[in-house]
Protein backbone atom coordinates (compact mmCIF):
# COMPACT_ATOMS: atom_id res chain seq x y z
CA UNK A 1 0.00 0.00 0.00
CA UNK A 2 1.81 3.21 -1.06
CA UNK A 3 -0.45 5.23 1.07
CA UNK A 4 1.44 4.38 4.23
CA UNK A 5 4.51 6.02 2.58
CA UNK A 6 3.02 9.54 3.54
CA UNK A 7 4.83 11.32 5.79
CA UNK A 8 1.93 13.17 7.84
CA UNK A 9 -0.13 9.84 8.07
CA UNK A 10 2.94 7.83 9.40
CA UNK A 11 2.96 11.20 12.03
CA UNK A 12 -0.26 10.70 13.13
CA UNK A 13 -0.54 6.92 13.41
CA UNK A 14 3.03 6.61 15.08
CA UNK A 15 1.78 9.40 18.04
CA UNK A 16 -1.52 9.16 19.33
CA UNK A 17 -2.19 11.43 22.62
CA UNK A 18 -5.53 11.67 21.60
CA UNK A 19 -6.55 7.74 21.49
CA UNK A 20 -9.53 6.34 24.18
CA UNK A 21 -12.80 7.11 25.17
CA UNK A 22 -14.37 9.77 27.25
CA UNK A 23 -15.38 9.08 30.31
CA UNK A 24 -19.66 9.55 30.47
CA UNK A 25 -20.88 12.40 31.61
CA UNK A 26 -23.64 15.37 30.52
CA UNK A 27 -21.43 17.48 28.75
CA UNK A 28 -19.66 13.91 26.87
CA UNK A 29 -20.93 13.48 23.49
CA UNK A 30 -20.15 10.11 21.04
CA UNK A 31 -20.35 10.08 17.60
CA UNK A 32 -19.26 6.62 15.52
CA UNK A 33 -19.08 6.64 12.01
CA UNK A 34 -18.51 2.61 10.07
CA UNK A 35 -18.89 -0.85 11.80
CA UNK A 36 -16.03 -2.40 13.71
CA UNK A 37 -16.53 -5.92 12.17
CA UNK A 38 -16.52 -4.55 8.47
CA UNK A 39 -14.99 -1.45 6.85
CA UNK A 40 -13.53 -0.44 10.04
CA UNK A 41 -14.60 2.15 12.77
CA UNK A 42 -13.48 5.43 13.98
CA UNK A 43 -15.44 7.08 17.05
CA UNK A 44 -15.17 10.47 18.31
CA UNK A 45 -15.53 11.43 21.85
CA UNK A 46 -15.62 15.24 22.65
CA UNK A 47 -16.68 16.78 26.19
CA UNK A 48 -17.78 19.69 24.82
CA UNK A 49 -18.46 23.23 27.74
CA UNK A 50 -19.12 26.86 26.77
CA UNK A 51 -19.51 26.05 23.26
CA UNK A 52 -15.79 25.02 23.10
CA UNK A 53 -14.68 21.43 22.71
CA UNK A 54 -12.80 20.97 25.79
CA UNK A 55 -11.53 17.51 25.49
CA UNK A 56 -11.35 15.10 21.98
CA UNK A 57 -11.02 11.36 22.13
CA UNK A 58 -11.23 8.80 19.10
CA UNK A 59 -11.69 5.08 18.69
CA UNK A 60 -10.23 3.24 15.89
CA UNK A 61 -10.40 -0.17 14.15
CA UNK A 62 -9.28 -0.34 10.71
CA UNK A 63 -6.51 0.14 8.57
CA UNK A 64 -4.00 2.76 9.62
CA UNK A 65 -5.56 5.77 8.40
CA UNK A 66 -8.35 5.55 10.52
CA UNK A 67 -5.97 5.96 13.34
CA UNK A 68 -4.20 8.91 11.63
CA UNK A 69 -7.52 10.53 10.72
CA UNK A 70 -8.50 10.51 14.44
CA UNK A 71 -5.56 11.67 16.05
CA UNK A 72 -5.52 14.53 13.03
CA UNK A 73 -9.15 15.09 14.03
CA UNK A 74 -8.73 15.53 17.83
CA UNK A 75 -5.36 17.58 17.47
CA UNK A 76 -7.48 20.19 15.20
CA UNK A 77 -10.79 20.46 17.09
CA UNK A 78 -9.47 20.30 20.68
CA UNK A 79 -9.95 23.87 22.37
CA UNK A 80 -12.14 25.09 19.19
CA UNK A 81 -15.44 26.60 19.64
CA UNK A 82 -18.38 24.66 18.46
CA UNK A 83 -18.81 26.77 15.07
CA UNK A 84 -14.86 26.55 14.29
CA UNK A 85 -14.75 23.28 14.37
CA UNK A 86 -17.40 22.93 11.32
CA UNK A 87 -15.41 26.10 9.60
CA UNK A 88 -12.31 24.34 10.12
CA UNK A 89 -13.17 20.87 9.20
CA UNK A 90 -15.42 22.06 6.01
CA UNK A 91 -12.54 24.38 4.90
CA UNK A 92 -9.94 21.30 5.17
CA UNK A 93 -11.70 18.42 4.31
CA UNK A 94 -14.72 19.63 1.94
CA UNK A 95 -17.33 18.20 3.91
CA UNK A 96 -19.47 17.29 7.10
CA UNK A 97 -20.60 14.59 8.86
CA UNK A 98 -24.03 14.47 9.84
CA UNK A 99 -23.51 12.10 12.71
CA UNK A 100 -20.95 14.56 14.19
CA UNK A 101 -22.50 18.05 13.67
CA UNK A 102 -25.61 16.31 15.56
CA UNK A 103 -23.90 15.91 18.43
CA UNK A 104 -22.28 18.91 18.38
CA UNK A 105 -25.27 21.35 17.82
CA UNK A 106 -27.66 19.03 20.11
CA UNK A 107 -25.53 20.63 22.87
CA UNK A 108 -25.77 24.36 22.59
Amino acid sequence: MTFINNPLLIQYFDHTPHAGVLPPSPSVSVARHGVADNEGLLELSLDIRNDHVATARFRAYGPPAYIAAGEWLCATIEGCSVSDFFCNLFKKCGFILNSWYCILFDRI
